[in-house]
């Protein structure tokens, strides 16, 4: 299994934007962000089905500062 990687970020609307991932099919990923790129938050999780998964964040804007993305792999238990 090989790490997501975030393949896109577009704007969903004027206060969301859009991630596009890649990766191994059938992985689970989380997907985190941060606004100073020290502490993660986890944001969501989804499976990448035949390979690729979109996730919107609808709060991407309305904290007033960037937001850092990254995905990683969810290990099943």
């Amino acid at each position: 299994t090989t790490s997501p990687a975030l393949a896109g970020v577009s704007s969903a609307s004027t206060k969301a934007i859009k991630l596009s991932l890649l990766g191994t099919p059938g992985t689970t990923a989380r997907i985190e962000f941060s606004e100073d790129l020290q502490q993660w938050s986890p944001l969501a999780e989804v499976t990448l089905y035949y390979g690729k998964a979109e996730f919107v964040d609808a709060k991407a804007f309305t904290s007033g500062s960037c937001r850092f993305y990254r995905a990683t792999v969810l290990v099943p238990k």
